[in-house]
């Protein structure tokens, strides 16, 4: 009986195993090349399933892209492939306009691409609201990468100034982006905006320079920050933050506290 058991047994683990690996090998990872497999960015993303691979051909790609998945979008050189503004800009989860926008509690990793504005238009007409904008759960690693041109087509002192990445949002839709490697320059507002306070943010090992006339240098936070290593270029204000900041560990650089 024992014996006839243990042939059973092993007659349903011969049977079930290969049906497992077949359904591992069913679901790997895939490449979906933009423009070669989909026309743009935005449709290999919404055909992607978690933990696909866009590989993006060099050229200026004008469009917005939105991602609700975990992926991964590749450049070829992070001067040779941008994804570029479009003419007429529309609103995504939180009613602002970004070039990119990732939530839904998704993760992505773009690197060695260009991400660059500016805006059709000037303050509330066709204004580009951030370069990248990251919320509802949603984290972006950003590496080795340009966030650039972050401004309306006439840079103006608007009173919802374009922010280079914006993340989270209030009272309770977080958000998190480490930064590394990477350029962020001629954003019309601040460099990077942390709202929530269990969103997050760090640049780590990157060049800042902002507008010459009007962006505020800034990293405007409620949440903590770590910012290390980086260099600062042509900022007018500097640093400054919401309110209360918390100080992480290894934190070298302290975003000062404004709030009495």
């Amino acid at each position: 009986m024992r014996t006839a058991a243990r042939m059973g047994l092993g007659a349903v683990i011969a049977t079930v195993w290969p049906m497992v690996l077949m359904s591992a090998e069913a679901n790997p990872s895939h490449d979906l090349v933009a423009p070669k497999h989909y026309p743009t960015i935005q449709a290999a993303a919404e055909a992607a399933e978690p933990g696909d691979r866009i590989p993006v051909r060099p050229g200026v790609h004008e469009e917005q892209a939105v991602i609700d998945k975990y992926v991964s979008i590749t450049g070829s050189e992070a001067r040779k492939t941008t994804i570029l503004a479009p003419r007429t800009l529309v609103a995504g989860e939180d009613g602002g306009t970004s070039i990119v926008e990732i939530h839904s509690a998704a993760s992505a990793a773009p690197a060695q691409l260009v991400v660059s504005g500016p805006g059709s238009g000037a303050c509330s007409d066709g204004a580009l609201g951030s370069g990248v904008r990251v919320l509802r759960g949603a984290r972006l690693d950003l590496g080795h990468a340009r966030v650039t041109h972050i401004t309306g087509t006439t840079a103006a002192p608007c009173p919802h100034s374009a922010v280079a990445a914006f993340v989270g949002d209030l009272p309770t839709r977080t958000g998190s982006v480490p930064i590394h490697d990477t350029e962020i320059s001629d954003y019309q507002g601040s460099d990077v905006t942390v709202l929530n306070d269990r969103s997050s943010a760090t640049i780590v090992d990157s060049t800042v320079t902002g507008h010459p006339r009007l962006s505020t240098d800034g990293i405007g936070f409620v949440a903590g920050a770590v910012v290390q290593d980086n260099q600062r270029v042509g900022n007018h204000i500097g640093i400054y933050a919401g309110r209360r900041i918390r100080r992480p560990a290894g934190t070298h650089q302290l975003v000062p506290d404004p709030s009495p």
